[in-house]
């Protein structure tokens, strides 16, 4: 068998960075695109400041907090997101005058939701549910459930109906493990069949799952791989801002009907839920899904952005698969030189979310004009995913 081509290495290389980054192929000839190799994703990672969080210490145990001072909390836990808020069990705990509470005795494997409900003051019966946001898999690092954002009507997004992914072919057993303890009766699946085929998702054999594959690729050719590869590692980080935020402009335009409207329809209905859904990498084209379904249910933009960002806490694992490939080694490319289109940048997204509002007024404008959603598909979709 002849050996590969310096050619056909560039054409796998550029191939492979192209799927993690979830991006059209046809736009890597269009402007000069990764940054300086010094690149640092935690520049782009915005703080959530949400008002009280779930967590586990290094025990395992479960720790409550919140922002809210000189109040007194009670503490509930389910392991049942259904029975949120109202039915979350006995109260564990009453603190006052504290912001944290560790909880011991419960599985440290479990997946728990908590509710808080303050007593006393401006704050009395005001109740917070909360729960871990992200799932910890070692092979899926940015698997999260978009639960628990406030919105403006001050309503939360419900836990464990939703939840995020990159592509789950990387799932260990003890990921599935986890995964088949969510429900989960659906996943949509944003990537192209060439994807889906090189790296099938990994499923537990516990669950039944229909699968709904809304692709979302670009058909245009591929032209000169030299030529794109080479635009690729120019560094030019006014370019990548301007290359990335078009792309995700054209993603929405261009997608609207056949795969974001279909998710927001498919996200409305109870008996497609729980749900997770996920591209490649989990960060661009996920990332635009969730901040359209967000942002229709009322969570504020600056939330929206803040929860796009998190996908940069999945950078090392992304990194890791580009620095293994041995296309780019054989061509003597530092991987490192790819490394801002592995993270995601606030203003891609921010530049999106201004486009569809100023194009189309809001982004339930957007829904049901450029995508073919009903205002009453949208009115249950508030229903089913808000307490």
């Amino acid at each position: 068998m002849r050996s590969m081509t310096r050619c056909a290495r560039i054409r796998a290389a550029v191939s492979t960075v192209f799927t993690l980054c979830s991006l059209p192929f046809a736009a890597w000839g269009q402007t000069p695109t990764p940054a300086a190799p010094s690149f640092d994703p935690k520049a782009w990672l915005l703080p959530l400041d949400e008002e009280a969080t779930l967590g586990r210490d290094a025990e395992g145990d479960v720790v409550f907090q919140w922002t809210a001072e000189n109040i007194s909390a009670e503490l509930q836990l389910t392991d049942d997101p259904l029975k949120l808020p109202g039915d979350a069990g006995p109260v564990l705990a009453t603190v006052k005058g504290k912001k944290k509470k560790d909880i011991k005795g419960y599985n440290a494997s479990g997946r728990w939701y908590g509710v808080i409900t303050f007593r006393g003051g401006a704050n009395d019966g005001k109740r917070i549910v909360v729960a871990d946001r992200r799932l910890p898999l070692l092979g899926a690092a940015n698997f999260r459930d978009i639960g628990g954002y406030r919105t403006v009507d001050q309503r939360q997004v419900r836990w464990g109906r939703l939840y995020r992914a990159e592509a789950l072919a990387g799932l260990t057993d003890s990921d599935l493990a986890t995964v088949g303890k969510l429900g989960l009766k659906t996943l949509c699946d944003f990537r192209g069949v060439t994807e889906r085929a090189a790296a099938p998702d990994k499923l537990p054999s516990s669950v039944t799952l229909s699968i709904a594959g809304l692709p979302i690729e670009s058909g245009a050719g591929r032209g000169d791989a030299m030529k794109m590869l080479g635009v690729a590692l120019k560094g030019d980080p006014a370019a990548l801002d301007a290359t990335m935020s078009a792309l995700y402009i054209q993603m929405a335009e261009e997608h609207g009907k056949d795969a974001f409207g279909p998710f927001i329809t498919l996200a409305a209905d109870t008996k497609n839920l729980p749900m997770v859904y996920h591209c490649t990498a989990g960060k661009d084209r996920t990332g635009i899904a969730t901040a359209l379904i967000l942002r229709v249910l009322g969570v504020p933009e600056k939330m929206v952005v803040a929860d796009y960002s998190q996908s940069n806490l999945a950078y090392d694992s992304l990194m890791k698969q580009v620095r293994g490939n041995p296309q780019l080694a054989a061509l003597g490319v530092s991987p490192e030189r790819l490394g801002p289109l592995m993270g995601v940048n606030p203003v891609w997204l921010t530049n999106a979310l201004r486009h569809i509002e100023t194009k189309y007024g809001s982004v339930e404008n957007y829904l049901t004009t450029a995508c073919g959603v009903e205002k009453k598909t949208l009115d249950s979709l508030r229903k089913t995913l808000l307490y």
